[in-house]
């Protein structure tokens, strides 16, 4: 049986390589390792990136906190690996910007929105786990990535509109869009602009979009019937069809129920 048992191990350090088995063994062993913490007072928005054992604020550069104090407890991981971060402190929104693994690679970015008016004292460490990540759960911390973004955009949106500045308004919108092609509110904002913008074919264009797969605010339903009457009467019918098929079902069911069942003839004899 001793024998058999060391054939077998033999077999399979033969079949997949010395080097394969460790690699194995290490990313079962695999632990989420204490990066650094930093604290500090915050305000607004800020992106930080972490790289080379020094971190510093990318969005606004070099700006837009105080009384910053970091701590690094381990050297940067390679590039092979996914990072967390947890708040100990703080009132707004932390997330991480930026992995390791995307272009360009070796550094990550974590960023914090502080809304409320005035600066916001934060406490939060970032971890890392070294390892091979498959696509798949390469792709879980991709959506916490993509969430953070879109903050980022729409605050930048908000930003230009309160200026209004248009073109650039736009520009983050559709960088918004392109994270969720659902986002039908991002798609009826990005109408409203091309049509104060005056770009009307495209502001139609994209009022089609909302019409067919869907839904238009208010606000661009008069838009719409503004600079395309016949366009916007397709939507008209839609509706009138989609309010008789929903009566439809309401009659239906209002029938059903108020239907009380009768007694036969013979019930009614024996009464």
């Amino acid at each position: 049986m001793r024998l058999f048992t060391i054939a077998v191990l033999i077999g399979i350090l033969t079949l997949f390589g010395v080097d394969n088995m460790r690699s194995v063994y290490a990313q079962e062993k695999a632990e989420w390792i204490k990066y650094l913490t930093w604290e500090g007072d915050i305000d607004d928005m800020i992106i930080f990136r972490v790289e080379e054992e020094m971190i510093k604020a990318d969005y606004p550069v070099a700006s837009g906190y105080r009384n910053a104090k970091v701590t690094f407890y381990a050297s940067d991981p390679n590039i092979n690996c996914a990072t967390k971060v947890e708040v100990e402190e703080g009132r707004g929104n932390v997330a991480i910007y930026k992995q390791f693994w995307q272009p360009p690679k070796s550094y990550i970015k974590v960023q914090v929105y502080d809304q409320p008016k005035g600066y916001g004292h934060y406490k939060f460490t970032i971890y890392y786990l070294e390892k091979k990540f498959t696509p798949q759960e390469k792709a879980s911390y991709q959506k916490l990535v993509n969430k953070a973004v879109y903050e980022f955009d729409v605050y930048q949106l908000n930003k230009e509109l309160a200026k209004e500045n248009l073109p650039d308004a736009l520009r983050w919108a559709r960088s918004a869009y392109e994270i969720d092609r659902l986002n039908w509110e991002m798609l009826n904002i990005i109408g409203a602009i091309y049509y104060r913008m005056n770009a009307m074919e495209k502001a139609e264009d994209v009022f089609v979009i909302l019409r067919d797969y869907g839904y238009l605010t208010e606000e661009n339903k008069k838009r719409f019937k503004e600079i395309a009457p016949f366009e916007y009467s397709k939507l008209e019918e839609k509706e009138k069809e989609e309010g008789k098929t929903e009566e439809g079902e309401e009659g239906e069911g209002e029938e059903g129920s108020g239907t009380e069942q009768q007694p036969d003839e013979d019930e009614q004899s024996q009464g």
